[in-house]
């Protein structure tokens, strides 16, 4: 199965034009635990990441922190089918 697109090169327009930091906080929060139940560990590590730079009102870090966040999600999904796989064979 091919990998999914990445959405991560569209978040700098929208952070320009002025999504609420709210409801990224609030995205991250549940990615923090829900990454972290299904054992997807860099993916909970770079939501806290985000949480973090909307704690810290970091502008010019909340854009890469979100990034590097979608990326990591974008692999998760790719790996996906492997782990189909791999239940069904077992």
């Amino acid at each position: 199965m091919p990998r999914p697109p990445s959405n991560a090169h569209r978040l700098p327009t929208p952070l320009r034009r002025g999504i609420k930091t709210r409801s990224i906080n609030h995205h991250a929060h549940n990615l923090v635990s829900t990454a972290g139940n299904l054992g997807v560990k860099r993916a909970s590590r770079l939501a806290d990441a985000v949480q973090k730079a909307v704690r810290d009102d970091d502008a010019e870090g909340l854009g890469p922190a979100v990034t590097d966040l979608l990326d990591a999600l974008d692999g998760a999904l790719a790996e996906l089918p492997k782990l189909d796989d791999e239940a069904s064979a077992a």
